[in-house]
Parts: C-alpha cells; structure tokens; sequence
C-alpha cells in the first residue's frame, strides 16, 4: 500500500481513466489493510504473532505520514468530483456514499487514518510483549520447514564417524554451530562488547574444533553473539527460541529464504545431537562408579558445616602451598571459619566485604593462575567461587574479573 501511494504520486499521466482506476485500487488496499492490522492487534492481544511486519513503525503511526503521500491524489480526485463517478465510466456499486471521486478519495484519507492508528497501536503492543510471543513466532514458522536434510546428514555422519563418544558428538556439535557462524548471518545482529566478550569462552568452544577449521573474520564477536541464542544443561545445549524468533522478526525482511532455511537446519541438527548426548550421559551416569578423591584434602570432615569440596582441589597439589598462603591471607576477613582449621580443607568463603574488597582475592586468583595453579577452566573456578561465596551475584560478572584480572598479572 505505501509503496503503491509512491506510483500513484509520480504518475506521468493525467488522465481520469488512469488516476480513478488507481484510486479504486488504493480505497481497496486500504480498506484490506485496515482489517489485517486490526486482526494483527487482536492477535497480539491473545499472545500470537504469525508474521513481521518489517516497516517503519515511527514514520507509519504518524497520520501526517500518509496525508503527505495523498496530496496529488486528493487533488486529483476532488477536481474529478465536481460530477458523479458514474459520468466518469466509474462506479462501486457495492460502497454505498461513494457517489464521487471526491467521496472516494475521503473513504481512502479514512482508511489511511485508521491504518495510522492500528500501526501505534500494534507498535505498543509489540514493545510491551513477552519475549515468549517470538519463542511462539519462531515455532510457527519452524513447523513450516521440513528439518529431513539435517537428519541425513545426522545419520550420515553416524555411519561415518565409529563408535558414538560425547568428544566425537561435542565436536561435530561446534563445527555446525561455527558453520552457522562463519554464513555471515549474524552480521545482522546488534555487535557486541569486550564486557559480553568476557563472558563466553571462545577459546574452550575452539578447542572442540577440528583442527586447521578456517574460521572467518571477528570470528569471536559473533561467537559471543551466537551464545546470547543458547544456554546449557549440563553437556545438553538448551536453544533460547524466544532471543532466536525476535532476532528473525526483527530483521525478516534481510534475511534470504537460504538464510531462514540454514538456521533451522542448526536447530535440527542440534537436536539431533542433543538426543544422542543425552543417551550417552545417562548411560554414563548408570555405570560410573564414586572416583577416588584427587586430594588428600577431601573436605569430608564436615568441620565447617557444609563437607563441600575444598577450594584446593582445582589447584595443582605441588601450588598447594603458595595457595595457602593465600587462603591464609584471607581468614582475617573470613566469617563463621574455625580459626584452627587447615586453610586448604575451606570450602566456604563468606567475606567480609566491608573490611576487604573483592579485587584482592581477584588479584591472588591471578597470581595463582599465570603461575599455571589451576587445573581446571577458569570459568570452573568463576562457577565454584559463585556457588562458594559471596564475591559476585553473577556467575559472568565473576568470571569477567578473573579474565580481567589475570590480564593484568601477565
């Protein structure tokens, strides 16, 4: 309809046989328009979104907007109304009170305001919606897209690879999602930050690449920005549809039918995966045995209340004394700790915060960490002193000032 305006005011012609044909078909379109947003609106009301509308929201909620783009015609059509639309060849029957060009052209200004009004109204109503309405506009349009190709492949790649392993399974998982990556089609998305950068761990998830995998420029960036679309239970990725729909509603009109089409062919790969990842855990889990502690600081006494895992267990037992001198250069500032108990058995670390800031016990992590003390990720280390202490409220924000903080002690 807006773009059908634009012709009608850059007609060269100025013949009624041309400019009363156009303007019927405008009344038309406007008139149809007006019952799809209103069915739009009510669609939102129940919580269903069905399509993006990918137009220009601001400028199309302002009447003023479609009046300017009607100035030839209402012109045009009040100098034709000066004589009934019948004279003129023209008439429709079935609108009663259009007897002339001029009333035709004031049933379209109608229209167009109604259509001004629908569009803030679907324009509010979209800015107040749950996330879960583009989780549902995702399914809809998912159902809609056979995921056969990437089960195939799936199967192919069963038959190819040997004996099912999570490492084989994990590695086929990320060059897919690299695969993704490196299409380009999260060049769309809003960039991110070194603050959102530290939060993913890039490196880790390179590390299940294939060897010599060529991965594209900022590579990193739009890693970071593909984990805003996920999350994990355990070794099972856990798609975000609700973030995954609004970035496809938000940019639907740049995006290719190979582009929608490539995306839900991830999900049904990742599915896949997930389906097989979850047998293997589960069979893993019903034959392990208990594993024999790693260090001989087993934290088992329960002295402290709690018979957590020590601190000391993600550290390399020959830097088991330099980390105790700095686990005891807290207990000053530990509450609730048995002043006589061995530092390297502590599992909790309940900080007094207004006596010591959080960047000193940063700041010895650091040390410890490019003196190469710990044996485990550290984004483990971020995970244990988040559920171990009160350092952060955020599991990220932990893990960012270690990152930052190591930085700096290199």
């Amino acid at each position: 309809m807006d773009r059908g305006l634009d012709v009608y005011r850059h007609l060269d012609e100025d013949e009624k046989n041309v400019l009363i044909p156009f303007a019927m078909s405008h009344h038309s379109t406007s008139r149809d328009t007006a019952v799809l947003l209103r069915a739009y609106s009510a669609d939102l009301d129940r919580g269903v979104c069905r399509e993006s509308l990918c137009i220009d929201f601001i400028q199309m909620a302002r009447r003023a907007y479609w009046l300017e783009k009607c100035t030839r015609m209402k012109s045009d059509m009040e100098a034709l109304g000066t004589v009934p639309m019948a004279e003129h060849g023209y008439a429709l029957t079935k609108e009663p009170g259009l007897e002339t060009t001029a009333d035709l052209y004031h049933a379209i200004e109608g229209n167009l305001m109604e259509i001004a009004d629908l569009i803030g109204e679907v324009e509010e109503k979209l800015a107040k919606a749950p996330l879960t309405l583009y989780g549902g506009y995702y399914h809809y349009l998912r159902a809609q897209y056979d995921g056969e190709q990437a089960v195939k492949d799936f199967r192919y790649w069963q038959l190819q690879s040997g004996v099912p392993s999570l490492v084989k399974l994990k590695m086929l998982r990320a060059e897919k999602i690299a695969d993704f990556i490196n299409s380009g089609i999260l060049e769309l998305a809003l960039g991110s930050c070194d603050i959102e950068l530290g939060d993913v761990d890039v490196e880790q998830f390179k590390q299940q690449l294939p060897h010599d995998y060529p991965c594209v420029k900022d590579f990193d960036i739009f890693c970071t920005i593909f984990n805003r679309t996920i999350g994990w239970r355990g070794d099972i990725l856990v798609p975000n549809y609700d973030c995954a729909g609004l970035f496809i509603f938000q940019h639907w009109d740049e995006l290719t039918e190979s582009d929608i089409k490539a995306i839900f062919y991830l999900d049904e790969m990742l599915n896949q995966i997930n389906e097989v990842v979850r047998q293997l855990s589960e069979a893993e889990a019903d034959s392990a045995e208990p594993e024999p502690s790693i260090c001989k600081y087993d934290g088992t006494d329960g002295s402290d209340g709690t018979g957590g895992t020590p601190l000391s267990m993600l550290f390399r037992e020959e830097c088991h004394e330099e980390l105790k001198t700095v686990m005891e250069s807290w207990r000053p500032y530990l509450k609730d700790v048995e002043p006589e108990k061995d530092a390297l058995c502590l599992s909790t670390f309940h900080f007094d915060l207004d006596q010591m800031q959080p960047s000193t016990v940063y700041i010895d992590f650091a040390r410890l960490i490019c003196h190469g003390a710990l044996i485990v990720p550290m984004s483990n280390l971020a995970a244990y002193m988040f559920s171990h202490s009160n350092l952060s409220k955020s599991k990220n924000a932990l893990y960012v000032q270690l990152k930052r903080y190591k930085k700096m002690c290199r």
